[in-house]
């Protein structure tokens, strides 16, 4: 569909190892990165699944506007999410329902990240339609107590996550505790649920995954500007087991199609603690 559509001249998605290049539309504008089918090793089991998608635009040439920088090639997707013009997910759950955020200004809302739109549509069975279900939808004011882990290689993850995760089972922090652990193993679904009822995602670094396992350009950096448009924050975490530091996600250039990155993202009260817990590891 992408292809025959006319508007899609680069395509990335996890299923190709290379990028993919529409000859029927070399002169077309956009630049789509997907993954088709996010937590498929959940099929079996009848767990959501979902969809991830990130939209660029192609550069212009600054001495000809009206043409291109370059024939279409891997470089128009090798580009950070700051330079997105959309993102969005589909969640095959209880409902099929479609998130898409907008990286343009809203018109009656004031300046900043937090003024662009990230509106969930759900598709109505009956008419074969989506309908909107959850207009400009944002992280709650106060956000419930949830973090969302793999808890499994707990042990082999950057001590700030480890700091971050003993807090929130009350055992680090007076008063920082009685948070839920909940994990669906589905990143659409995990975040789903973080961006509707608050708390944090991570996907960090551990010893066998140094570098996280999840996908800079077509998860990570689609649903950091979601999350970012819904009022939230979205960091790398710690590039490495024991490391300290993080970069806001949608700042990272990936510099590889299929390059992976540990990821953090939630309502600003959790990452902005993991932000504190990471530095002071600096």
């Amino acid at each position: 569909m992408l292809r025959s559509s006319g508007a899609v001249a680069v395509m990335v998605s996890e299923e190709d190892e290379a990028v993919v290049l529409v000859a029927e539309a070399p002169d077309a504008k956009y630049v789509v990165v997907v993954d088709p089918l996010d937590g498929s090793s959940n099929v079996d089991c009848n767990v959501s699944v979902g969809s991830i998608f990130g939209v660029y635009r192609r550069r212009q040439d600054p001495l000809a506007p009206a043409r291109f920088a370059a024939a279409a090639s891997a470089a128009d997707a090798l580009r950070p999410g700051d330079e997105l013009v959309a993102a969005g997910y589909a969640n095959y759950g209880s409902a099929t329902q479609l998130c898409l955020a907008l990286a343009e200004d809203s018109p009656d809302a004031a300046a900043g990240r937090e003024a662009k739109g990230v509106n969930v549509f759900s598709l109505d069975t009956e008419v074969g339609e989506f309908i909107m279900s959850h207009a400009c939808l944002r992280i709650p004011a106060k956000p419930q107590r949830i973090y969302s882990l793999n808890a499994g290689g707990l042990a082999s993850m950057p001590r700030a996550v480890r700091r971050f995760v003993a807090e929130c089972n009350g055992e680090a922090r007076e008063g920082a505790g009685a948070y839920s652990l909940r994990y669906v193993g589905s990143m659409v679904a995990d975040v789903h649920r973080t961006l509707v009822y608050g708390g944090v995602f991570l996907y960090p670094a551990t010893k066998a995954s140094p570098n996280g396992k999840l996908r800079l350009l077509y998860e990570a950096a689609p649903m950091a500007l979601i999350t970012e448009c819904a009022g939230g924050k979205a960091i790398t975490g710690a590039t490495g087991a024991g490391s300290g530091g993080s970069r806001r996600l949608l700042e990272v250039v990936p510099a590889a199609l299929h390059e992976r990155v540990p990821v953090a993202l939630g309502c600003a009260r959790d990452v902005t603690r993991l932000e504190e817990l990471l530095a002071a590891e600096e």
